[in-house]
């Protein structure tokens, strides 16, 4: 028994003995995972200080040649990989009560844009993205109750801006109509290329 104890007191002070020669050492480094999860992002605004665009016929030369106005900076767009843009009236004719022109007298075209500042004051050629508008595919679209291709990039973009030139063709279609404010609603969507 008394060799069992010896044995057992040995072995104690050999593990003792080997702990005090191990150095403690103290946590230098940690260690974080930083992760950063992309979504699919696509978006389209009206400039809001243009959400109602007006085209005005007032002389003889207005329905003889049509009217036109430019909106600069008129769509912003951000897309996280390539899209097309289409537009469409909310149906076939602007209306104005009992009276109707028919919507495809209207064309939209789309031109590189400029940046507009939350001001609403231009402040040049759109930076952000500025390569990716070359690319851009710009087509002018009749305006039609079925979407129509308008704009599309193989790549995407942020913040990149878009002007849109309005334009009514004046002529027959505009004439024997009554006097007054003929409207339509116009829709933008952005979809994936």
């Amino acid at each position: 028994m008394k060799l069992k104890v010896n044995r057992i007191i040995m072995i104690a002070g050999s593990i003792f003995c080997l702990m005090q020669s191990q150095k403690i050492n103290a946590q230098t480094t940690a260690n974080s995972t930083l992760n950063v999860v992309l979504s699919d992002v696509r978006s389209i605004k009206v400039n809001p200080s243009q959400t109602n665009v007006s085209l005005i016929f007032a002389n003889a030369a207005d329905y003889n040649n049509g009217v036109s106005s430019n909106q600069v900076g008129h769509l912003e767009v951000t897309s996280t990989g390539g899209y097309a843009i289409k537009v469409k009236s909310s149906g076939p004719t602007l209306v104005n009560g009992a009276n109707a022109i028919p919507v495809n007298t209207i064309t939209l075209t789309p031109t590189t844009g400029t940046q507009a500042a939350p001001s609403g004051n231009v402040v040049g050629i759109s930076i952000p993205g500025a390569n990716n508008v070359q690319k851009a595919s710009l087509l002018s679209a009749i305006l039609n109750p079925t979407a129509v291709d308008f704009i599309s990039s193989p790549t995407g973009a942020t913040k990149l801006y878009y002007d849109v030139k309005y334009q009514a063709s004046g002529g027959t279609s505009y004439i024997n109509k009554a006097a007054g404010t003929y409207s339509t609603t116009i829709t933008y969507s952005i979809e994936p290329l």
